[in-house]
Order: structure tokens, then C-alpha cells, then sequence
């Protein structure tokens, strides 16, 4: 009778890496504050214990900053002695190398880029509307953004060559609707970029964090990312306005670039509105930086689904 139970009454369990809900027991782990159970997801082979967002040893923001120090070049010993003095909280190498085994970055791959390059990372704060956005570009990666046109020379100068008065009086990308030809879209599950991004989330600690802890891990953790909140715009001729907006991720990856904007419920947006916005950046990425139209794949994506097209 037990026994059943233990099958009919199982908590909702879901699996951190690809979301499945094919789940079952695996064991227990004794730690310093008791026994936890230990979980097997049927559809990825993960071995996981259950651990709320409150139960987490070590906070999702502690493990992200590790993560992204140790990314950009810094040694172990270095990301446990910022960890120490920023938040106070003291962890070991042996630790954080957990944490890298666990999360497995695929930026360690090309780590060796970094050199001796100090910032790794260059960020510049933009304030549009009332809105805070923090355009941040990996610069050993910007090599992967040569193939594309003037690219690189574009996200190089974007702190001096942006013109704030544009994205106060122009159009958003958002609020400008344009036809966009969606009947060779592309919907996968569990593909590259949900995976990361289910990784990526674990480190959330609530809901409002969940699009700067995508941007943050996907820069620093990725080997494909070149940029986050990209700042773009173009005159249009049709409505004789200009169209500006601001590009969530910029990825290359599989010889194209990709225009990612994540979206907490994917496949519940609206495609025709979440197409049109995304094709617009396309064209704003073809005008201000003379990238090739047809090197260009635009997606949006969720730690569960992904939709992707050629704009």
C-alpha cells in the first residue's frame, strides 16, 4: 500500500535540464542539512534532487556570477576571492569547479580566447523611455561576427554612435506591424537554444530576473553569443518614421546570425506580432550594419520551445 502511494501521491516533478516530466525515483543523497530524494528524467538521463528556489544552498545569482568570472578569464582562486568580498558569501575551488561540472558552459571550450584580455566584456547603460538597457558585447567573440558584413565595426562603436533622441520620439519595432511569411517556420522542442536556456533559469531566483539571467549566462557562458540588448534602428520610408528597438540576444551560430528574443510562455505569443518585431531587427541589422539578408535567422524561444524563420 505504501508503495503505491509513493507512485499515485509523487509531487509535480519536472526535470531542470529539458523541462520532461518523465520522471522517476533514483535514490536519496545524504547532505549537511538532511536527506534529500534524488530524480531520473526518462527523456535526457539527468540525475537531479528537487530543490525549490528557497532550498538552494548557494543563491542562483552567487552561482551565475562564479560562473561568468571563471568564463571571462578569472582563475578559481580569483571568482572565490570577488565572490567572497561582493556577496559575502565564502566558497571553495573544489566548489565552483561543481558548479562548472554541473551547468557545463560550453564557453569553456574556447576559454583560451579570453588571452589576457581584461574586460572580457564591454557594457554601456542606454535610458530610452524611461527604461533601463544594458548593452553588453563579448569581445573575444567578435571575431565570430567578421563574416557578416561591417558587424563588428557596428557593435564596436554602438556607445558613441547611438542617437538617444531617436528611440525617444521614433517607432518601436513592437508597435510597428509588418507581414512576415511564416509557413517555413521551424517549432522544435528541446533543441540547442531551449536547453540553454533551461540552464540558464535554474539560476533565476524569481520571475522578474529571468530575462537579465538569460542575457548574463547566454554572453558569458555560450561560445555562440556575441551580444545582449543590441540598440537598433532604421528610417522607413512607408511610414516616413523612424523604427527602433532593442535586440534581446545576438547569436552566431551554424554559419548565420541569429535575432533571439526570449519569451517567458513561447508558444502562447502571438507568432504574427513576435515574426513581424523580429523581422524588423533584421532589417534594421541589414541597413545600420550591412549584414547579408539571407545570412540572417530570427527565432524566439522559451526553456521549452522554439520558433525560428528566415526573415
Amino acid at each position: 500500500m505504501s508503495r503505491r502511494a509513493d507512485t499515485t501521491d509523487r509531487p509535480d516533478v519536472r526535470c531542470p535540464l529539458c523541462g520532461g516530466e518523465q520522471v522517476v525515483r533514483a535514490g536519496r543523497r545524504q547532505l549537511v542539512d538532511g536527506v534529500r530524494q534524488l530524480w531520473r528524467c526518462h527523456d535526457c538521463g539527468k540525475r537531479f534532487s528537487k530543490l525549490e528556489r528557497g532550498d538552494k544552498r548557494t543563491p542562483g545569482n552567487v552561482v551565475l556570477m562564479g560562473l561568468t568570472l571563471w568564463c571571462e578569464g578569472y582563475s578559481l582562486e580569483e571568482t572565490a576571492f570577488i565572490l567572497s568580498r561582493k556577496y559575502g558569501v565564502r566558497r571553495s575551488r573544489g566548489c565552483i569547479c561543481k558548479w562548472l561540472a554541473d551547468f557545463d558552459p560550453s564557453y569553456r571550450a574556447i576559454r583560451r580566447l579570453n588571452a589576457t584580455r581584461r574586460p572580457v566584456v564591454r557594457n554601456h547603460l542606454f535610458h530610452h523611455r524611461g527604461l533601463s538597457y544594458e548593452y553588453q558585447v563579448h569581445l573575444p567573440k567578435l571575431r565570430f561576427a567578421r563574416k557578416f558584413g561591417g558587424l563588428q565595426t557596428f557593435l564596436e562603436s554602438i556607445p558613441d554612435c547611438v542617437p538617444a533622441g531617436v528611440f525617444e520620439d521614433g517607432m518601436r519595432c513592437s508597435e510597428h506591424p509588418v507581414e512576415v511569411a511564416l509557413h517555413h517556420a521551424r517549432h522544435q522542442r528541446w533543441n540547442w537554444l531551449t536547453t540553454q536556456a533551461a540552464q540558464a533559469l535554474r539560476l533565476a531566483r524569481h520571475n522578474r530576473e529571468r530575462h537579465a539571467v538569460i542575457e548574463r549566462y547566454f554572453l558569458s557562458c555560450d561560445r555562440n553569443t556575441v551580444a545582449t540588448e543590441v540598440p537598433v534602428w532604421f528610417y522607413d520610408k512607408r511610414l516616413g518614421a523612424t523604427v527602433t528597438g532593442h535586440i534581446d540576444v545576438l547569436m552566431a551560430n551554424f554559419g548565420k546570425l541569429w535575432v533571439l528574443d526570449y519569451k517567458p510562455r513561447a508558444a502562447k505569443e502571438n507568432p504574427a506580432k513576435v515574426a513581424s518585431q523580429l523581422a524588423l531587427y533584421a532589417q534594421a541589422l541589414v541597413y545600420r550594419a550591412g549584414v547579408n539578408r539571407q545570412d540572417i535567422r530570427c527565432a524566439w524561444f522559451d526553456d521549452r520551445d522554439c520558433f525560428a524563420f528566415a526573415p
